[in-house]
Parts: C-alpha cells; sequence; structure tokens
C-alpha cells in the first residue's frame, strides 16, 4: 500500500483501523524523523532520521511489516510531503501461524487477569475450564 503524508504531522497509519498514528517532522536535507505510536501515546517504533529508501520495521498481530519511505518532496514554499510503502516483510503461511499465535496472546491475556470467569449455558466456569472448551471446539472444527 502506498500512500503521502504531510510534513510535522501524525496520521492514522493506514491499515491500522486508527491504532497506530505515523508522526512526521520537518523534511529537511534528504530526511525526515519518523517514528510510529500506538493511539494511546505508547512508542512503538522511536523516532529516528529516515532517507529515501530506508524503513520502520514493526510487529503487530503475529505479522512483521515494512514502513519504506519511497521519497520526500521538499518545497521552497508550501507542504512538504513523504511518500511511503507500507507492507507486510514476511507473510504467514495462510495466515495459519498468525491465527495460533493470536488464539494463544488471548488466552495468555485471559490467564493474567484476575477474578474473571465466562458463563455459558447459565453456568459460570473458570479460566481454564473456558480455555479448554475453546480448545476442544477448535480440534471439532479441525483448527
Amino acid at each position: 500500500m502506498n500512500f503521502s503524508v504531510e510534513q510535522r504531522s501524525s496520521s492514522v497509519l493506514p491499515g491500522s483501523g486508527g491504532r497506530i498514528l505515523l508522526t512526521l517532522d520537518d523534511v529537511t536535507m534528504n530526511q525526515v524523523m519518523t517514528s510510529l505510536a500506538w493511539n494511546n501515546g505508547e512508542v512503538l517504533v522511536a523516532a529516528r532520521s529516515l532517507h529515501s529508501g530506508e524503513t520502520l520495521n514493526f510487529s503487530l498481530g503475529g505479522h512483521e511489516y515494512l514502513l519504506r519511505l519511497q521519497r520526500l518532496e521538499n518545497h521552497l514554499i508550501g507542504m512538504d510531503y513523504a511518500y511511503f510503502e507500507l507492507r507486510e516483510a514476511s507473510p504467514s503461511r495462510l495466515g495459519v501461524s498468525s491465527l495460533d499465535a493470536d488464539i494463544q496472546g488471548l488466552y495468555a491475556a485471559m490467564r493474567a487477569k484476575t477474578g474473571i470467569h465466562f458463563v455459558r449455558n447459565g453456568k459460570n466456569y473458570d479460566v481454564e475450564t473456558a480455555i479448554a472448551h475453546l480448545e476442544r471446539k477448535r480440534a471439532a472444527a479441525g483448527a
């Protein structure tokens, strides 16, 4: 996916569902300070200077991504722009490994919470019982 961003701005990273912000500083001397952060402000990729052809690498949902600076437009008067390419660095085979990683991440998050229970057919179950139930369902579905 190719897109452009104005200098001195923070924009939603295309394809992130509004969760990731791409921030650019001033385009000058064939470089631009570039960073990625979650929409809550937590840093995903710390700010660093990018020149044309350089990349920022990051992981999201079990996938590795490359954000490559294709080129910079630096005008004497008016707005300057950076042109990027965003792509998956190493597509997982049919997304299976990513799905498994996401599910294991969900299980880890469930186990980390205290005092939660799951209700099925009006009956309360603890986390481990709920996970075992989900795994039986996945196995029955051939996952």
